[in-house]
């Protein structure tokens, strides 16, 4: 039922429009059970045995589940949801079904002229693999059927030059995934030359096509090589360029700007120009459609701005629009780093968070090596300084032995240097902030500092303090 039930969320969520109910008017009355019941969490044990006395496995109840699912297809294929791109591409589509399932039927004076109108629009959105599909068929109608041979040789070469075209986007696209495993590898870092020959050896086809997809994959392989290189302006630079070409097509690639946008802002976040980060990220929520995925990952980047500043009031109304849109983002790591953002917020709240219920909730963060579990760990510790002093020893022994095992890395110093402060709390002496370092303070939307550690440990020390005056 995982799938139904899925497909039926996201189409009543996302894809669902008011004015038009022509799907749920569609459905017979168990039809629309199974889709009340996908929304609710409705055992469908239970289920099965009200519908038809029977078990899920029942015939009737599985035709049920598929005659629901393909009116739930016929559906979405009529959305008209999205940015202006989305719509546009979304009636290509369509057309592109009709034009398939008229070939299918015989109906060459309906389906050659469908052809002909789409053929060009497809080349202008650099659809080529959808194209060359459409194209063949022309020729061959120009070749055989009009003894057209000049129509007919011209879209047989603009045929082949959009297959030869697609092969280098998968090409480039199979190598952009060779370098996002590189990223999951320790040595990621070492990569940076081979990364960079990546790059040079698609270079002169990303000329020869045009191809958006391929200037795209070429640009997030160059951005991977600043990453590998520990370059901060290197990446500004390629965002910057990527962002430039973007913005010169003739339609408008919302997708792939965020991407480069959200690595932009992630760069000046780590180079602490949070003042051009945030107007980036405000320029982009005017811009963009409330009921988003990309909204929401802005909000979340706004959010830990704001977080990382200690701004109580902007935190406060930002990760109450979190929790309430958390549906927007369907994935099990989303809801997971909000459970840690809260710790966090009650931090700056004064309020102790329950934990128990954190960790029931948990799913995936106790395999994170190095993205949510050491703000998890982190967030306790300080906590137990704060709130129960007796189990800070023990919270803290657990936070060094992992940072030991699994923070080693040069990029992490900061942290390290932190839990060495953390570990003075409650000592007589002054807390000597400098070994933090020099260098400046760093934020992204990975970052594992969610409070800038400065005003962490000096709030520590002083709630620490406070309580042992009381006591």
């Amino acid at each position: 039922m995982k799938w139904t039930r899925n497909l039926v969320r996201i189409y009543d969520q996302k894809l669902k429009q008011k004015e038009d109910l022509f799907l749920l008017k569609s459905l017979n009355p168990k039809e629309k059970r199974l889709y009340e019941a996908n929304l609710t969490h409705d055992s469908e044990r239970l289920l099965a045995k009200e519908l038809y006395n029977g078990s899920p496995s029942h015939q009737s109840y599985q035709s049920l589940k598929k005659s629901l699912s393909d009116k739930l297809l016929d559906a979405i294929s009529l959305s008209q949801i999205g940015h202006p791109l989305q719509k546009q591409k979304s009636k290509l589509y369509r057309k592109l079904t009709a034009f398939y399932i008229l070939e299918s039927l015989g109906f060459r004076k309906l389906f050659i002229p469908l052809a002909r109108k789409i053929f060009s629009q497809l080349l202008r959105n650099h659809m080529f693999y959808e194209a060359a599909g459409i194209g063949r068929f022309l020729s061959n109608h120009y070749a055989v059927y009009e003894s057209d041979q000049k129509q007919a040789k011209r879209y047989n070469q603009e045929v082949l030059k959009c297959i030869d075209t697609y092969k280098k986007e998968v090409d480039i696209e199979w190598t952009y995934t060779q370098v996002q495993c590189l990223f999951l590898e320790k040595n990621f870092h070492e990569c940076a030359d081979q990364i960079k020959d990546f790059g040079d050896n698609h270079y002169p086809y990303v000329i020869q096509t045009g191809s958006v997809r391929m200037y795209a994959f070429y640009y997030l392989i160059r951005y991977a090589e600043s990453v590998a290189r520990h370059d901060l302006k290197g990446r500004e630079s390629v965002c910057k360029e990527a962002l430039e070409f973007l913005n010169s097509l003739s339609f408008n690639q919302v997708n792939m700007k965020s991407v480069f946008m959200f690595h932009l802002i992630n760069t000046f976040l780590e180079q602490n120009e949070l003042a051009k980060a945030e107007l980036i990220i405000h320029t982009f929520l005017d811009e963009s459609d409330h009921r988003s995925q990309l909204y929401y990952r802005y909000r979340e980047l706004l959010f830990r701005v704001q977080l990382y500043q200690s701004k109580v009031e902007e935190v406060n109304q930002s990760f109450d629009y979190l929790k309430k849109n958390i549906r927007k983002m369907e994935t099990v790591f989303s809801k997971d780093r909000l459970l840690i953002y809260e710790i966090y917020v009650d931090i700056l709240n004064n309020r102790k968070s329950n934990f128990r219920k954190i960790h029931y909730n948990l799913n995936r963060v106790k395999q994170d090596k190095k993205g949510l579990h050491i703000p998890l760990l982190v967030g306790q510790a300080v906590q137990s300084a704060i709130y129960n002093p007796d189990k800070f020893i023990d919270r803290l022994d657990s936070l060094r032995q992992y940072t030991y095992r699994h923070l080693s890395e040069d990029e992490h110093e900061r942290t390290r240097n932190f839990i060495k402060l953390l570990s003075q709390t409650g000592n007589n002496s002054e807390i000597d902030t400098s070994v933090l370092g020099n260098k400046k303070d760093q934020i992204s939307n990975v970052s594992l500092e969610m409070i800038n550690y400065k005003k962490l440990i000096e709030f520590v020390q002083l709630k620490y303090s406070s309580n042992l005056r009381k006591a």
